[in-house]
């Protein structure tokens, strides 16, 4: 028994451990900078997009009130590979507080050079090819530095020495991350003073400036769910390895009663009783502790390596076994062993609770399996079979805009003669991929407003399945396309605003799922390739073979991908976690109510032995000891089911359809449950049946 509290407690904390880790990499742990609480991000707020990016030449306006930094995600060609580089200010780590682990960190004077995110002091000096410019390594950042919490550059810029400046010089571009250290109240002053002083490009736009956790909470929905979820799953498993660990512990000293009375008829004190109690708690709950955080770093890096995002970049819940982790592991460890000294808690009771809460576990996954196989048939507003894509980028490489829309025609009419190909298209992002564009407009004297688009070939429609309801498809003309939540407000023949340009809107596509699977329905519009250039582009294919890889090409994968690994990303981790949390809560489960019912059986073996030799068929003696566990087991489920009302709340918002327990994940956990308990109970009641009923009676057994 001392072996089983040890194991259910290795098993209760490590999960508990693993998903705490979890939990505080999505939305706890503080940014790894010196003072982190006084770092507050700012946004950019207009109708419609009320956490909007920053342009570059009001970051310059605010940096002139507050130390303010600010980055920006590019890829970048290193070599003849992807690479995941953020552009960065001169002065970014320098704000931050955060030195190099080697050389140096960006001076104001610094263009040509990099900081990489990983290497060692050999790498200083160092030559790397980016795109058509070489740059000299100078530094190298701390380990587990950066302030994203998903996406983990490869190497660090400085802003001011990539590409050719103008996108520095747009203030309608708003593509920066900024953050300013202290209070923002100059922050929003200043957006006042240059919504007034630039209205084409700031009216009804100001600054919003949060901490780090509420702009967590506010930017992903998906966040406060999904770390709730966890939450509850860490309680409920730690509850039943604590629980699991009391009963083991407690059939151990009801197995060792004579001695214990022997001891007190020798005059052995209640306070050396209970010191030997102690003792025995503390090292049960610290060998679970210690062999807790290892299963815990084991759980954390299987899940971490079965998860895998729609990207050639390096993506990921960076879940790490901390002090914070190894702590609250430690507090679980102190509070098991106090709960194992208290005596109180009936056996049964234990047990009854260990059930309902595996019960629970069973019924809440149940529910949100049931929610991933209902998004799965999910009307997206085009087709995903069939297509593939890969995405090219020949400016990173120097090409110039003739250079590289020779490159894109010569490539489309290559792949289009490929056999078995029906059809290609490009554009400049995949929809539910990991990146998009967006594009000031105005529509007659409303405000302007950022709306997401995509730049596309004429085909693209034809192949993505995404039929027109009204008008056209692009010709030689610059127009627009925009969906059906957008036509709204401009229908075809209309005109609206973009980028300067006034856009005659020529047709209405359906609306489709742009960003997430499970979005509201959000205005977005089409322009075509031939007007607008864009270096980096999408080519679609559609084809039942995979087509053989491109030279250059990069994120290179079926298009369903994007859906089955990249939209639903969240809730196939969750649905993990919960796999693995719930497996193990019902082995502990399991194991208490097999450790229940062999201590029935061990106090009434000699009672056993009577009723057989007396007469008594096995079945009845059979029956009347699963009676007992199967008693025990029936209300644990019964509480658990009504548990399972209350953990799938927790579901609500994070998949649609997850909200309430259906009725066959709860059956589902009904049968298991009862069906797993019965094997349970019948275990120590065939060993007992075979014993010889003499040989009990003798007093031998």
């Amino acid at each position: 028994m001392r072996t089983l509290a040890v194991l259910s407690l290795t098993v209760g904390i490590g999960l508990a451990a693993a998903l705490s880790s979890i939990v505080d990499a999505i939305l706890l742990r503080p940014l790894p900078v010196a003072h982190p609480r006084e770092i507050m991000r700012v946004f950019t707020a207009s109708e419609g997009q009320p956490f909007g990016f920053v342009s570059y030449p009001d970051f310059e306006d605010f940096r002139k009130a507050k130390p303010v930094i600010a980055e920006c995600l590019i890829p970048v060609a290193v070599g003849d590979r992807m690479r995941m580089a953020l552009a960065v200010t001169s002065d970014y780590f320098s704000v931050l507080g955060v030195a190099a682990r080697f050389g140096r960190t960006f001076s104001e004077e610094d263009r040509a050079v990099a900081v990489l995110a990983h290497g060692s002091a050999r790498d200083i000096g160092t030559s790397l090819r980016i795109g058509p410019k070489l740059y000299t390594v100078i530094g190298v950042a701390p380990e587990n530095f950066g302030l994203d919490r998903f996406l983990h550059a490869d190497l660090y810029i400085p802003i001011r020495g990539y590409g050719d400046g103008k996108i520095l010089e747009d203030r309608s571009r708003r593509f920066l991350t900024v953050h300013v250290r202290g209070a923002g109240a100059e922050i929003a002053t200043i957006a006042a003073r240059l919504e007034r002083e630039s209205p084409e490009t700031n009216r009804g736009r100001r600054a919003v400036v949060l901490d780090e956790f509420t702009a967590r909470l506010r930017t992903d929905k998906m966040i406060a769910p999904l770390a709730g979820l966890l939450s509850a799953l860490a309680a409920l498993i730690l509850a039943i390895g604590c629980a699991n660990a009391c009963g083991a512990l407690l059939a151990r000293r009801e197995a060792r009663a004579k001695i214990t009375a022997i001891k007190i008829a020798l005059g052995a004190s209640p306070m050396r009783l209970l010191a030997e109690r102690s003792r025995e708690s503390a090292s049960v709950a610290g060998l679970g502790c210690a062999s807790g955080l290892v299963f815990a770093w084991v759980v954390t890096e299987a899940l971490g390596r079965s998860t895998v995002l729609p990207t050639d970049f390096s993506i990921s819940i960076a879940a790490h076994i901390d002090g914070r982790v190894i702590a609250l592991a430690f507090a679980s460890a102190v509070a098991a062993t106090l709960i194992c000294l208290v005596r109180i808690m009936a056996r049964d009771l234990l047990a009854m609770i260990e059930i309902a809460l595996a019960t629970a576990l069973a019924a809440t996954g149940g529910s949100l399996w049931a929610g991933l196989n209902a998004a799965k048939n999910a009307d997206l507003g085009y087709r995903t079979a069939r297509i593939s894509v890969m995405t090219f980028d020949p400016g990173q490489n120097g090409s110039n805009e003739t250079r590289t829309r020779g490159f894109y025609r010569e490539l489309l009419e290559r792949v289009k003669a490929m056999p078995g190909v029906r059809g290609v298209a490009l554009a400049q992002s995949v929809p539910l991929g990991m990146t998009g564009a967006q594009r000031q407009i105005r529509i007659r004297d409303e405000e302007e407003t950022t709306v997401w688009m995509n730049i596309v070939t004429p085909e693209y429609f034809e192949l993505m399945h995404m039929g027109l309801v009204a008008g056209r498809l692009f010709d030689d003309r610059d127009a627009a396309i925009v969906n059906q939540e957008l036509a709204k407000r401009v229908g075809v023949g209309e005109k609206m605003q973009v980028g300067g340009k006034m856009l005659e809107v020529i047709g209405i596509v359906k609306t489709a799922k742009y960003m997430r699977w499970d979005e509201a329905p959000r205005p977005f519009f089409y322009l075509p390739y031939a007007k607008n250039y864009a270096s980096r582009m999408t080519l679609y294919i559609d084809s039942h073979a995979d087509v053989p890889r491109e030279a250059g090409a990069s994120e290179v994968r079926r298009l369903r991908e994007y859906f089955d690994n990249g939209a639903m990303f969240g809730v196939k981790v969750a649905l993990r976690i919960a796999e693995v949390a719930g497996g193990g809560g019902l082995l502990l489960a399991l194991a208490g109510l097999y450790g229940v019912v062999s201590s029935v059986v061990a106090r009434r073996r000699r009672e056993i032995g009577i009723r057989v030799a007396l007469g008594a068929r096995h079945g009845t003696v059979f029956a009347m000891i699963l009676r007992q566990g199967m008693t025990i087991a029936t209300i644990g489920t019964g509480a658990g089911l009504v548990a399972a009302q209350f953990g799938c709340r927790l579901l609500r918002g994070f998949v649609p359809g997850s909200g309430n327990a259906s009725i066959w994940a709860s059956v589902g956990a009904m049968g298991l449950m009862i069906g797993a308990s019965l094997v349970a109970c019948a275990v120590p009641a065939i060993r007992v049946l075979r014993v010889d009923p003499a040989v009990v009676l003798r007093g031998n057994e």
